[in-house]
């Protein structure tokens, strides 16, 4: 199994359409 790890350096954190994005990704990774 693959594994992928993300570090959100922005103060500002992510946003939700790229946060939902790579969601979105992961979902489908691991099905």
């Amino acid at each position: 199994m693959k594994s992928f790890n993300y570090e959100v350096t922005s103060d500002l954190g992510i946003h939700a359409r790229p946060a939902a994005n790579l969601a979105q990704t992961c979902v489908n990774l691991a099905s």
